[in-house]
């Protein structure tokens, strides 16, 4: 599957919202995650790129760490997804929990990612 040109401002602001558009950049260490950092341009969690049989080790490399965030948005299209902001929601709570409604906290956390990725 490729994005096309549609998904292109979305992939820019995740990419700009996520990292600053640095490929080295990581995240913070996510207790729910086993203390994993999301990493990468498109910040994709090496849990996500072992389940889409990436290498996580990989992605701060800038081309490899893009095509895993591209990777990740083609799952989220393939699970539903069909605007900006259920795109956003996707890649915040993952092709699995983008349209579920997550506990409390993660709930608000993923409604102010949304926010701010629509801006």
């Amino acid at each position: 599957m490729r994005l096309g040109a549609r998904w292109v401002s979305t992939a820019l602001r995740l990419t700009r919202l996520e990292s600053g558009f640095r490929c080295g950049a990581q995240g913070p260490r996510v207790r729910s995650h086993g203390g994993d950092r999301a990493q990468g341009a498109l910040q994709v969690m090496p849990r996500t790129a072992r389940a889409m049989g990436l290498d996580p080790r990989r992605l701060t490399e800038c081309e490899y760490g893009i095509a895993a965030g591209i990777a990740h948005m083609e799952r989220c299209i393939a699970s539903g997804v069909r605007t900006h902001a259920q795109m956003s929601a996707c890649h915040v709570a993952g092709w699995g929990g983008w349209n579920k409604r997550l506990a409390a906290r993660p709930e608000q956390y993923k409604q102010k990612y949304i926010r701010m990725a629509m801006r």
